[in-house]
Order: C-alpha cells, then structure tokens, then sequence
C-alpha cells in the first residue's frame, strides 16, 4: 500500500509504514527531492538513569496503519522495546502538507525528542552547476548559496533543533 498526498503545490508519497518514498513539486513532477533509501518513519529519543537513547522502528515493530481521507496515520506499538507507542499523521489540512505525532508513555520514559518526519533531500537536484541552495534552521532562517558538505557541521538531530543553543 502507497499512499499519495497531493496539494495544489506538491507530491508526496508514503509507504506503507509511513516513510516518506517520494516528494515532488507539481511544477517540476519529474524531480525528486529526496534521496532514494529505507529510512525510518521517526526518530525517538529518552534518558534514562545512565544514558541517552535513540529508537526508531524495526522490522520487529508493530505497525497498525489507518488511511484517511486527507492523509495517513500509523501507529507504531512498543518502539524499540521501550513500551513507549509512537503515533505519526500525515495529512493535507487546508492544502498545506502537515505532520504531526503523538506518543503514549505509559512508563513515564524522559523523552527528549522525536523527529518526525525524518527527510533526506538530494544535493544535486540535476539543475545548472552550483544553484543548490540550503535553508539552515538558525533564528529566522539563513540561506546558503552553493553550500558544500565538507563546509557544514555533521548532520545530526542537534544540529536542526529549534533550541535557545540554535539561536531559535
């Protein structure tokens, strides 16, 4: 089962575990922003007494997915053994792409984060050399022309928090 959300500006598509397979915008429908791959649905993250976690689904996992008429909920029940049931909703509200998620934590687990959706985009998106643009989440936003990766801090959950730490 795939899943396809449709706006009046973009594509999106989803498996049937709630990961995001395919984004498109409709003026370009033959590019794809995102990198092919598996990549999980969610990422959660907890504390406990001595350290930190991140979980996301397995193939051990139980899913119980629920197409809408405007989107796609899946539950995903006891992530990574942790008790802790994850929720994510994909769904078009006044034609906007819009993602939620809700978790039940029944064994009161410290959460510190989840994200949701988890993305990876494309560097080169096959238009002219050097017109790749990255838009940084720091205060309002800074735009960087031409960014190369080599030039940018690792990639990590940390780095795209809106915190007090990120100037947000």
């Amino acid at each position: 089962m795939m899943k396809t959300l449709q706006t009046a500006n973009e594509l999106l598509q989803l498996d049937e575990y709630g990961r995001i397979i395919s984004f498109r915008c409709l003026k370009a429908p033959e590019q794809e922003f995102i990198t092919d791959g598996s990549f999980p649905a969610f990422m959660l993250q907890y504390r406990d007494e001595t350290s930190f976690h991140e979980l996301e689904p397995d193939k051990n996992t139980v899913v119980k997915t629920q197409e809408t008429a405007n989107g796609l909920t899946c539950t995903y029940f006891d992530v990574g053994g942790s008790g802790v049931d994850v929720t994510p909703i994909a769904e078009i509200i006044d034609d906007t792409l819009t993602f939620t998620a809700s978790i039940h934590n029944p064994h009161h687990l410290a959460v510190t984060g989840l994200a949701y959706p988890m993305i990876v985009s494309r560097y080169e998106l096959g238009a002219k050399d050097s017109s790749e643009a990255l838009l940084y989440p720091r205060n309002a936003g800074v735009l960087y022309r031409n960014p190369k990766p080599q030039n940018l801090e690792p990639d990590s959950f940390h780095a795209w928090r809106f915190t007090p730490e990120n100037g947000d």
